[in-house]
């Protein structure tokens, strides 16, 4: 089967592999029906996040169709599935703290990034990481249970009320799913992002009251230049924001980019201010993703620009400012989501 595979910085290589099989009773064997290009994707490729193993199978946001189950599963032949792909042992440490996405074995777990995931036509997980999806919900839209799993793991971080001054930096996938989980906890906010193309589309995705602007500086002109919550998915942003943000406020860092920055620890006592980090998805949040988008409460459809065939990914990634050829990171233009949906 046609895969998309890892070889080292830059090098993204469409290869054939075997296709997988079921080895242990709780295996299920999918076919892939939509996977989704991730921020992660492209930090890998880029250099930026160095934490996959080379010859790995890229892609991680994805459903899927089951092939085969053991016959004592609650999966069957044909059942529609959102797969998530925080695989986690549930025994370590870690797990059985609440902490499934720090699992201890992650660097051997992990689905696209060390161990292969789901740029391809068929994959292999354990029934425990499926969830079932009605017909009426599109396999691109059962693609983006996991990044929104990921927004209302960070989003439960924070202490968001209705009067909370809200700023996200970035309106790619993530920044707008964060947009949608905290509406939904009441708050109104604005998104800053650089690229007029994106703020054009991000303008059609927002939910009731948002807007989308330009700058910090923009964003943050009608609360008096300051704010409560500050999200960060660009992972340059938190110096800016830490200057603006008011006493008991909080900053959420979710961007994966390797960088240094200096802030004053001082002023971060000395206000009560929280700086979180947030990766991955905790206990609970994928099946509250997967019901938030099967009962339509985020319509994560307006987030889906583009759509190709798996031949086509690297398109897929010079539509997101990822120039493999020319190695280089660039604008992403208007692209959000792009969902490699056609396999074969």
């Amino acid at each position: 089967m046609l895969s998309a595979v890892y070889d080292g910085q830059w090098d993204l290589q469409l290869a054939e592999r075997q296709r997988p099989v079921r080895s242990r009773e709780d295996d299920v064997l999918l076919a892939v029906r939509a996977t989704g290009i991730c921020g992660t994707d492209i930090g890998i490729l880029s250099g930026a996040y160095g934490a996959a193993t080379p010859g790995v199978v890229l892609g991680h946001e994805f459903a899927a169709e089951v092939v085969e189950a053991s016959p004592g599963s609650r999966f069957a032949k044909g059942d529609r599935v959102a797969v998530d792909p925080t695989y986690f042992c549930g025994a370590c440490a870690a797990c059985r703290s609440n902490r499934p996405n720090h699992c201890e074995f992650k660097t051997v777990s992990e689905t696209g990034v060390s161990r292969d995931g789901a740029f391809c036509a068929y994959h292999v997980t354990e029934e425990r990481f499926l969830y079932p999806i009605p017909d009426e919900t599109s396999f691109s839209e059962a693609a983006l249970s996991e990044p929104l799993s990921c927004a209302m793991t960070g989003t439960a971080k924070l202490d968001v009320r209705p009067d909370s001054d809200v700023v996200i930096v970035g309106a790619g996938t993530l920044g707008l799913l964060y947009a949608w989980c905290i509406s939904l906890r009441g708050a109104i906010g604005t998104i800053a992002e650089h690229s007029p193309a994106r703020r054009a589309v991000a303008a059609t995705a927002l939910p009731n009251g948002w807007r989308v602007v330009g700058t910090i500086e923009e964003a943050t002109e009608k609360s008096g230049g300051m704010l409560d919550i500050g999200v960060d998915t660009t992972a340059v942003a938190i110096p800016d924001l830490l200057r603006r943000t008011r006493p008991g406020g909080a900053l959420l860092q979710i961007g994966l980019r390797q960088s240094d920055t200096n802030i004053d620890v001082g002023y971060l006592a000395d206000k009560s201010i929280s700086l979180i980090g947030s990766v991955d998805s905790a206990y609970g949040s994928f099946q509250a993703a997967v019901a938030a988008i099967t009962k339509r409460l985020i319509p994560v459809e307006r987030l889906v620009t583009h759509r190709i065939p798996l031949d086509g990914l690297r398109d897929g990634f010079s539509l997101l400012g990822c120039d493999l050829e020319r190695k280089r990171l660039g604008r992403p233009g208007d692209a959000i989501k792009v969902v490699v949906d056609a396999f074969s």
